[in-house]
């Protein structure tokens, strides 16, 4: 379980956005949507066995996913329902002291 709690604003083109904790959301209507393919939403958890945790639960429920593996981070991708794609990751200390964080 994730408790995400989210203030909205809304911009002066009238697209609604959510804002969390650095995160930004925003929320537009379109006909044709091309995202790129980089592009994906990413999870930031505490620490690497709630990484593993997450994992294991949507193996468990049958999504195609592979195992977590040191990237940029303790890491894994999965593809979401609606075809786009989801990070869920454990930043480690040293690369938080890299970033600045």
């Amino acid at each position: 379980m994730c408790d995400l709690k989210f203030n909205i604003w809304v911009h002066r083109d009238k697209r609604t956005y959510y804002y969390s904790n650095g995160a930004i959301i925003s929320l537009t209507k379109g006909r044709q949507v091309r995202y790129p393919g980089t592009f994906h939403i990413g999870f930031i958890l505490d620490n690497e066995k709630k990484v593993n945790e997450i994992y294991q639960r949507l193996k468990e429920n049958g999504f195609d996913v592979n195992p977590p593996q040191r990237l940029h981070a303790w890491t894994f991708y999965v593809k979401a329902p609606g075809g786009f794609k989801v990070e869920v990751l454990c930043r480690s200390k040293r690369v938080e002291e890299n970033m600045g964080s």
